[in-house]
């Protein structure tokens, strides 16, 4: 089985050189190597410029600054809090649905409030309040 690029040859993707495609292709050719040689770089091949790394593009990748108050939050970790807080009867209490009053669970209740768009945000609502 041939792999269809050579390893020396500059490797383009969509128009721009990928990093990480060189050795992905050196993997695939059974020729895996820890490091790229100068002239192997990408700069050299890729007839594209790559976007310069600034200070604010770091910044607004590591602090993208929502003002969602559940942004980072997983409605595993919401369902869990809540669990833990006021229990199956207490959230079956607050919000009146089946998979908080039948044979609860974490699995099936993520499974029903990830289908039911109504319920989530009743339950994401009741966690916001918990929390002020």
């Amino acid at each position: 089985m041939g792999v269809g690029v050579g390893v020396g040859v500059g490797l383009c993707l969509g128009g721009c050189f990928r990093p990480g495609a060189e050795e992905l292709v050196r993997a695939l050719a059974g020729l895996t190597t820890n490091r790229i040689d100068a002239s192997d770089s990408a700069d050299a091949k890729c007839s594209r410029p790559r976007a310069p790394s600034t200070a604010a593009n770091v910044e607004s990748m590591t602090n993208p600054g929502s003002k969602d108050p559940l942004h980072g939050i997983t409605l595993e970790r919401i369902v869990t809090e809540l669990v833990a807080r006021h229990g199956w009867e207490g959230l079956a209490a607050r919000i009146d649905v089946r998979c908080f009053k039948l044979d609860p669970s974490i699995k099936s209740s993520l499974t029903f409030l990830r289908r039911t768009p109504w319920a989530r945000k009743k339950v994401e609502a009741l966690y916001l309040e918990d929390k002020r």
